[in-house]
């Protein structure tokens, strides 16, 4: 199976290739010229260095075909189970924005606030995948039981992504969502709705509190517009936003292979996975969206960090933001 899905992919990544003619050379050759060869022939349409790279493209995407099997491997422990260095950021980093993310309720008493909210807390996940694999792995637990230790009584946890999950992924969701809610008294509800950053989702502005995204914004078309709409449905004012993301390593970082690897196979990566960017200064680009040097909000929490077990997307990036 692993040999005819390797088969599959170079397959198809020659039929980009001839339909195309540089997705190859613009991964992987080092040749500025690219595809200015003085001796292209105007009855095929490909020179015959061009030709001569088909046979290296194929030879390369079985290379990165091994490769990446071997990283799925070391990813998908079970069905939705990734590292525990990957998932402890995703817990903190839920925990963290959520609590962040209560308003603070003034009293009758115009010297006291009090935290409890009458309305329920409404969370957002961006990207919340097929599987619902965040709710269903438990990754919220610890975001929840801080937060019923702080007086909120009722959770909208609401999922998005273009991709719609399967009734037995909603259905396993629920079912773990009630477990907790046994366990802590919360009342928590769920609902997925489709939708796309892209495309602008079906909210009203400010409407969530909390906004969470996890490995998502590796593989949207535009950046800078699905972070202008996360931010958009953000509440004004005390809302967070927190993610947990792959990226490009940064300068001034130890890991020079890494950051060749994210270059070289950048490409490939975005033809085989979805639309996935290997190098992409995601955090960058939360920053300066959200306007954290101007001051329009804070960084409360960061954090810079390797999987080696996720290769090639193992240089991630956590943390929250909340507006001010």
């Amino acid at each position: 199976m692993r040999g005819r899905s390797i088969l599959v992919f170079a397959g198809t990544l020659l039929s980009h290739f001839t339909s195309k003619g540089n997705l190859f050379s613009d991964a992987f050759s080092l040749d500025p010229l690219k595809n200015k060869d003085p001796t292209a022939s105007s009855s095929s349409g490909f020179s015959r260095r061009q030709w001569f790279k088909i046979p290296i493209a194929l030879g390369g995407a079985t290379i990165y075909g091994k490769l990446l099997s071997g990283a799925v491997k070391k990813v998908a422990r079970g069905d939705l189970e990734y590292p525990t260095a990957h998932e402890d950021r995703i817990k903190d980093t839920i925990r963290i924005a959520a609590i962040a993310s209560i308003p603070a309720v003034p009293s009758k008493n115009e010297n006291d606030v009090v935290t409890r909210l009458e309305r329920p807390l409404r969370i957002l996940e961006v990207g919340c995948g097929k599987d619902c694999r965040i709710i269903r792995r438990n990754l919220y637990d610890d975001a929840f039981f801080d937060l019923a230790s702080s007086g909120i009584t009722k959770i909208e946890l609401t999922g998005v992504d273009i991709l719609s999950p399967s009734t037995e992924a909603i259905h396993s969701a629920k079912d773990v969502l009630s477990q907790r809610v046994e366990s802590s008294k919360l009342d928590i509800s769920f609902d997925y709705v489709k939708g796309s950053l892209m495309t602008g989702l079906d909210f009203d502005d400010g409407f969530f509190d909390c906004v969470i995204c996890s490995l998502t914004l590796c593989s949207v078309d535009d950046q800078v517009g699905a972070l202008t709409e996360i931010k958009r449905v953000l509440r004004q004012k005390g809302g967070s936003f927190g993610y947990v993301e792959h990226v490009a390593v940064n300068g001034d970082e130890p890991y020079r292979l890494l950051e060749f690897q994210q270059e070289l196979f950048d490409g490939l990566q975005q033809l085989v996975a979805d639309n996935c960017h290997l190098h992409r200064f995601t955090e960058d680009n939360i920053y300066r969206i959200f306007g954290v040097s101007e001051g329009t909000s804070t960084a409360i929490a960061r954090d810079r960090f390797l999987v080696d077990e996720m290769w090639p997307i193992s240089c991630q990036t956590s943390g929250v933001i909340k507006l001010l």
